[in-house]
């Protein structure tokens, strides 16, 4: 298969890697002198979103020939674009307004939209599994947005910095974010703690282009005005080389293998280096006659995504291509060193399965989530492996039926081993021997005993288990289930009395706090009333029957009072 390298300037070309003809040439429909702001290859490698200097961002494609195939009319004003990692249906577009959109290709309509930023748009991109989509901004802020709530999930900046002239995100590890700024600073981030990793003044002019390598989470290059490439190992923290070229370079790409990487000159020219040799370049040509905006290497087909290192074939000229078999396993290269110099080897067999968006569900060399990718679980394929399992179990269980014996490994399960075999991979000796065996013993085959009424017949069929050869009858179900639900009810009759002895005793206990609440009360209120009134709280009943005499005794002087003056008035009158 023919593998290009795209690269823009006012133009778009394209050059089969190996040669340094042009193959093809696209010019934007807006046909205005300036030059495009990005670009990006889709999921196969088929079409290419183009974002020229001004108009309407467009997508082309490259099966059988250069063609316009969509304008994206939709967008006004766009700045950068790019398609996701997983499907080639949906686009990122920025704009210069600060927006970021998600545009469905199929509908050719806006899917959806993130939060406005407060200026424009520069950068856009996503995670290795998409489950992020990132924003570089004008101001130097980068803006990572949650693929699913569509909300801002953290903001970050280069230290030191306020600006941002390049971001990308790692293929393989969906946390790490590489960037610089036109202080010359490169940074690493770690979106796991929404911290810087690693940043070092790396060069005295402003960073063009920084990349990170696709086999090795802990190398980054970069590439800045002042004639310099640089090459860091994050997890060293420290810078291990410093490549001196003829012209600044404005951008750079590593191939899906990493055992080679192209770098774009101001001066329009294009570099290809061997990885392994960074010295002198394989072999340079002129692209363009102005400078190189962007170069990026197109991802492999479906036909080819296990032929990791057929491009760094076609770079080296042998033309041989190796099977779907597991001679495609062996010629993959392997990361021995984190030094650059010898990163890879050259001829070193890898039975590792590579797991970047570009080659789609493999695992990764250099460890992340390797466990979980051998067992197949991290990669989208988790529904197939259950129609496998599915699929065994009732397979079996009509063997079983029609009184064939099968052995209990063969019921166990083996995803790993389902998705090599989709991908034509799958080779007993390819598999990693780190990875624990599931032994069959400890997930016996299930079988229901029960059976439908017109298979009443089979019912008394003898089905294997694990101890030996049992009989299961109807009947016998039927008298299980029976005792379960007797032993049910009871249980709940039980809980019942339990519950309402424990209700008689609460009540109880509040009865009795009432009570003593009220005596309390009433002590309280006697002891105001002897405060107020001492004396009668010596003995209120005595007291009481005073008060009555001590009235009696004013009652009767009041009528004896009453009797002597109506005798004075009679004696007066008579007189």
């Amino acid at each position: 298969m023919r593998m290009f390298i795209g690269s823009s300037s006012t133009v778009v070309k394209f050059h089969e890697i190996g040669a340094t003809s042009v193959s093809y040439t696209f010019e934007p429909t807006s046909k205005v002198d300036g030059p495009c702001r990005s670009i990006s290859w889709s999921k196969d490698g088929n079409w290419l979103a183009v974002v020229p200097h001004l108009g309407f961002a467009e997508i082309i494609t490259l099966k059988g020939h250069c063609k316009l195939l969509q304008t994206v009319q939709d967008v006004i004003e766009p700045s950068c674009a790019s398609f996701q990692n997983l499907t080639k249906r949906n686009i990122a577009v920025g704009t210069k307004h600060g927006q970021v959109l998600l545009y469905d290709v199929k509908s050719k309509s806006i899917k959806s939209r993130y939060p406005r930023t407060t200026c424009s748009v520069t950068h856009v991109g996503f995670t290795a599994k998409d489950t992020h989509c990132y924003a570089g901004c004008s101001n130097g802020d980068l803006l990572l947005f949650n693929n699913v709530a569509k909300s801002l999930s953290c903001t970050m900046k280069v230290p030191k910095s306020n600006s941002l002239t390049s971001v990308q995100a790692h293929s393989q590890r969906r946390n790490f974010f590489v960037g610089g700024s036109n202080e010359g600073i490169v940074a690493v981030w770690d979106t796991n703690v929404n911290k810087v990793k690693f940043y070092n003044d790396a060069h005295k002019a402003p960073v063009t282009s920084t990349i990170f390598s696709p086999i090795n989470a802990a190398l980054v290059i970069s590439a800045g005005l002042d004639r310099q490439v640089c090459v860091f190992d994050v997890d060293d923290r420290q810078r291990i080389a410093c490549i001196p070229v003829e012209n600044n370079v404005t951008s750079l790409d590593f191939t899906e293998d990493a055992t080679h990487i192209a770098m774009g000159s101001q001066n329009g020219k294009m570099h290809v280096y061997d990885s392994r040799n960074l010295q002198t370049p394989v072999y340079s040509f002129e692209a363009h006659e102005s400078a190189i905006r962007h170069l990026a290497f197109q991802n492999s087909s479906s036909d080819s995504v296990n032929n990791n290192s057929s491009v760094g074939s076609i770079v080296t000229e042998e033309v041989s291509r190796p099977s779907r078999s597991t001679e495609a396993v062996a010629v993959r290269k392997k990361r021995t060193s984190d030094i650059f110099g010898v990163i890879v080897e050259a001829n070193a067999p890898d039975n590792d399965i590579s797991d970047s968006p570009r080659s789609s569900v493999l695992t990764t060399q250099d460890g992340g989530d390797s466990f979980i990718q051998a067992l197949g679980l991290d990669k989208n394929d988790t529904a197939d492996s259950m129609k496998f399992e599915e699929s065994i179990h009732e397979n079996k269980s009509r063997d079983c039926l029609s009184g064939k014996r099968t052995s209990l490994s063969s019921f166990t399960p083996n995803p790993t081993r389902t998705v090599h075999e989709k991908l034509g991979l799958y080779d007993s000796k390819s598999i990693k021997q780190s990875t624990p065996k599931i032994l069959a013993e400890n997930f016996p085959p299930v079988f229901s005993p029960i059976t439908s009424e017109q298979n009443r017949s089979k019912s008394q069929a003898v089905l294997p288990t694990v101890s030996g050869i049992q009989t299961i009858t109807k009947e016998a179900v039927q008298d299980e289930v029976k005792k379960a639900i007797d032993d049910l009810r009871s249980d709940i009759k039980q809980d019942i009395m339990q519950s309402g002895a424990q209700i008689r005793r609460m009540m109880l206990d509040f009865h009795l706090a009432m009570v003593k609440e009220f005596m309390k009360m009433e002590n309280y209120c006697n002891s105001i009333r002897n405060e107020i009134n001492p004396d009668a709280a010596i003995n209120r009943d005595s007291y009481l029957l005073e008060e009555n005499m001590h009235l009696k005794k004013k009652i009767e002087e009041l009528e004896i009072r009453i009797a002597n003056f109506s005798n004075k008035s009679d004696v007066t009158s008579d007189d």
